[in-house]
């Protein structure tokens, strides 16, 4: 369209024919085929690297489908209890301090859309997950929940921090892929086998891969081998939806 407008008023482009993309044959930029959206996570990434928030979306939408499995609560629904409770929130604020010990401690704020809670994180947990406390990070903690007596509002202290994949890989029981004669192609076993390789467990590691194929008169479930689980990372999922469509491939619980 540019390029037209300018033609048609002389105008001579500032960077030059050369930086516009090669035009097809059949009207259609070439390349434009192959080229792919981002995804809501790398979108929203860039978002907030930008605009310094998220606009599209919140980034716990990633995970909307999975979150009923793995956070056993929501912010607004904790209650004060000795008993361990389990949510998943966005880090949207922290701090670190030293105990009288000397020892860390780490005061996150975490919000799941539904509301806000601050979990406080001691010693030896926030040591051993030093990598995953960070702002923007989305987590999931387990602990004990309790009134604020500053805010009236509820707190928690973690007994447990988990990054999403490290949740996810816990509690999954399958990776499954729906295909159908229509859209399968001729080297579909060997282009899922180079998509699944780099991310193979070791040792029985991982979960299994089910590919569910139909056609219309039958279908039938082929369960991959114990060398051919895998560990569900969000690279993975990402690889698998953009090559076979996000409705296509689900986790199982």
């Amino acid at each position: 369209e540019q390029k037209a407008r300018n033609l048609d008023s002389g105008v001579q482009d500032l960077f030059g024919e050369d930086m516009m993309l090669t035009y097809g044959e059949q009207g259609r930029y070439k390349y434009f085929d192959s080229l792919q959206c981002l995804s809501l996570q790398d979108r929203l990434t860039k978002e907030k690297e930008t605009l310094g928030l998220y606009l599209t979306a919140h980034p716990l939408d990633v995970y909307h489908k999975e979150l009923k499995f793995l956070a056993k609560s929501r912010i607004v629904d904790l209650r004060s209890s000795t008993d361990e409770q389990v949510i998943v929130g966005l880090v949207v604020a922290m701090r670190t301090m030293k105990s009288r010990k000397g020892e860390n401690i780490a005061f996150l704020t975490l919000d799941d859309k539904t509301g806000r809670t601050e979990v406080s994180i001691f010693a030896e947990i926030y040591e051993s997950n030093r990598d995953l406390l960070h702002k923007d990070a989305v987590i999931m903690v387990k602990g004990s929940a309790s009134i604020d007596d500053f805010t009236d509002g509820m707190k928690m202290r973690a007994t447990q921090v988990l990054s999403m994949e490290q949740a996810r890989a816990k509690s999954v029981k399958k990776l499954k892929l729906n295909v159908d004669q229509k859209t399968l192609a001729p080297n579909f076993a060997k282009e899922l086998a180079s998509i699944l390789t780099p991310f193979k467990g070791f040792d029985g590691q991982g979960c299994p891969v089910v590919v569910e194929y139909c056609r219309a008169e039958a279908s039938a479930e082929v369960i991959f081998g114990d060398e051919w689980r895998v560990q569900p990372s969000d690279d993975l999922m990402q690889d698998l939806r953009d090559r076979y469509g996000s409705e296509r491939v689900n986790l199982h619980y």
